[in-house]
């Protein structure tokens, strides 16, 4: 999966699949260098908003980043160096429930949370709690470059709290 490849280092299984497009004059891209996670790096996984709003249910979204927490675990890294995030306000009931499960999930299993939902929602992420955190890009979906800061330094805060120096 690419999961698998990407995260764990174990495959390439997204090498080279591009179209020959204007993003890609050149062609497919081949990804010949996995990197293989060592004791003292991390996951970082932020992803369910387009699976809600497209209308994945929040437990096959749920089951998903679980199934994600198994591998690299399984793998031999430690629950603590996985950091789930919420999701940021996506304008259904799902994102909502989504982000219980996540929070859940966190707390279950032993994976650091970055609640982006509590940064940036009163609603559990149905709606933006400010205007000036989301990008005026039309999809109401995407947060600001102040919000993206926010995330970086809860992450760099659980690195730093966990990697000795």
């Amino acid at each position: 999966t690419r999961f698998e490849g990407e995260v764990l280092g174990s495959a390439y299984p997204w090498s080279g699949g591009e179209t020959n497009t204007s993003f890609f004059p050149s062609g497919p891209i081949a990804r010949v260098r996995a990197f293989a996670p060592g004791a003292n790096d991390f996951a970082y996984v932020s992803m369910g908003t387009n699976d809600a709003v497209g209308g994945v249910a929040p437990e096959e979204i749920a089951a998903n980043l679980s199934w994600m927490i198994d591998m690299w675990v399984n793998s031999g890294h430690a629950a603590n160096h996985f950091i789930l995030t919420t999701l940021p306000p996506g304008g259904t009931s799902a994102v909502p429930l989504t982000n219980n499960l996540i929070r859940s999930l966190a707390a279950a299993r032993g994976v650091r949370l970055v609640d982006i939902a509590a940064r940036t929602s009163n609603d559990n992420g149905f709606t933006w709690r400010s205007s000036a955190d989301v990008v005026p890009d039309g999809s109401s979906l995407h947060y600001t470059e102040t919000v993206r800061d926010w995330i970086a330094d809860q992450v760099v805060s659980i690195m730093i709290a966990l990697v000795p120096n």
